[in-house]
């Protein structure tokens, strides 16, 4: 067939692609709101952890109470557990990650090409924090506050895991994530 004045070019008839999608948007609104959500839970686990050691105590009449005294005659206070060194690590370990969220979150923000790999790594925390929580209610159970800890731990595995997979996918796959974060 020839192109007459009344047909137009093939060209003309070929459909333009979709533009790509760009920028902050559709489904990288979720991850979005994940870290913000963390850094709440993070600052309330803070306050929850530091709460005890705000409120006031109140003193016996006769004064603090001292356990026995050794031979020596020095009364020592007992010591912290070592479920309570493992209980502050612990809560340092979750700092550590409230800082690197806040740090993925403001890069997020500005686009970085780095984004990728600092969610992956936001997310292996993740799932990091969510089994270093079993091994110690298992190791320490003077740790455990319920008869729930355990399986809400065991839980919060599966859920770490499972969200982890999907969104270290997301970001390694996406177009979207790969025309977003390209400064």
């Amino acid at each position: 067939m020839t192109e007459t004045a009344e047909t137009p070019p093939l060209a003309a008839l070929t459909p333009l692609p979709a533009p790509s999608p760009v920028g902050i948007g559709g489904w990288l609104i979720l991850p979005i709101l994940h870290l913000i959500a963390d850094i709440v839970i993070f600052v309330l686990i803070f306050v929850q952890a530091a709460a005890p050691q705000m409120s006031p105590t109140i003193a016996a009449p006769s004064g603090p109470v001292l356990p026995p005294a050794p031979v020596s005659g020095v009364a020592v206070a007992p010591g912290p557990s070592q479920g309570e060194f493992a209980s502050v690590a612990f809560l340092v370990f979750t700092a550590a990650i409230a800082a690197y969220t806040i740090y993925c979150l403001v890069r997020f923000f500005q686009k970085k090409e780095q984004v990728p790999a600092l969610m992956t790594g936001f997310y292996s925390l993740i799932i990091a924090k969510a089994f270093l929580n079993l091994v110690l209610l298992n190791i320490y159970p003077e740790l455990i506050t319920g008869p729930g800890d355990t399986p809400e731990a065991v839980r919060g595995i599966v859920r770490a895991v499972v969200s982890g997979a999907i969104w270290i996918a997301y970001f390694n796959r996406s177009v979207r994530v790969q025309n977003t974060f390209v400064h």
